[in-house]
């Protein structure tokens, strides 16, 4: 993914489409939805769920479900 890729992505449990306007090596993005909300922290994929319960600060909030063309 770069810089100008339309995605579908989910924020709190949301669903929202937007365009990727920044990108980080890390695979966090920073993306601007439809409506005009610029979201700092969008990861790449989809966490892996653990069964233990973390109280990690790694929380992830946002991550993108897919590519749109």
């Amino acid at each position: 993914m770069k810089i100008g890729d339309r995605v579908l992505f989910t924020f709190l449990g949301q669903t929202k489409k937007g365009e990727i306007i920044m990108t980080h090596s890390t695979g966090i993005f920073k993306v601007k939805s439809d409506g005009g909300t610029i979201y700092p922290f969008i990861y790449s994929k989809k966490p892996i769920e653990s069964k233990k319960k973390s109280k990690s600060k790694d929380v992830v909030i946002g991550y993108i479900i897919e590519l749109i063309k």
